[in-house]
C-alpha cells in the first residue's frame, strides 16, 4: 500500500487534489450556468469526502486532506485555458501515480472518475439544472477524455 507519504509536499498537492481537478475539467467542458457549477462541483466534493469505504491509502489520505490546499481546482469556466491547465494537472498527476503509487494507484484513478462521473450528473442543462439531460454530450466526451488520461478503459 502506499500513500501520501511516497510523495512530496508538492506532488501531494496534485495527487491529492486530483479528485477535484478531475471533477472540474468535466465541469469546465461545457458551457454551465453558474447554478449548474456549483451543484456540479458541490456534488463532486460531496461524493469524494462521503465515498464508500475503502483501504485504499491513496483514497484515504486524499479524504483526510481535501479540506486544505488539495482541495481547491481553481476556475471551472469553459474557456481553452481552463481546459488545457487542468489536463496538463490530470496527465502530471497521472504520472506521479503511475510512477510512486503501487497496487493503489488504479483504484484510486478508478475512484476520481466515479467522483467526476456524479460531478457531471448532479444538474441538468435546463433551466435551474432540472430538465435535459443529466450528463450533457461535452460531460460524455470529458468523462472519455479523463479515463483515457489516466490510463483507465474508458468504460472504467
Amino acid at each position: 500500500m502506499s500513500g501520501k507519504s511516497v510523495f512530496t509536499a508538492e506532488e501531494w498537492r496534485t495527487v491529492g487534489g486530483l479528485p477535484y481537478y478531475a471533477a472540474a475539467f468535466v465541469v469546465a467542458s461545457g458551457p454551465h450556468h453558474s447554478l449548474n457549477t456549483i451543484r456540479n462541483m458541490l456534488a463532486g466534493a460531496s461524493e469524494f469526502a462521503h465515498g464508500p469505504a475503502t483501504t485504499n491509502r491513496l483514497i484515504t489520505d486524499a479524504r483526510e486532506d481535501s479540506a486544505g490546499p488539495n482541495g481547491n481546482p481553481g476556475p471551472t469556466k469553459n474557456t481553452d485555458e481552463n481546459l488545457h491547465r487542468l489536463r496538463d494537472v490530470i496527465e502530471h498527476a497521472t504520472r506521479l501515480i503511475d510512477d510512486k503509487a503501487g497496487d493503489d494507484g488504479i483504484g484510486f484513478k478508478t475512484e476520481v472518475v466515479r467522483i467526476a462521473t456524479a460531478a457531471a450528473a448532479a444538474s441538468k442543462d435546463g433551466q435551474f439544472g432540472t430538465s435535459g439531460e443529466a450528463t450533457n454530450e461535452h460531460e460524455s466526451a470529458a468523462l472519455t477524455a479523463l479515463a483515457t488520461m489516466l490510463g483507465l478503459n474508458p468504460a472504467t
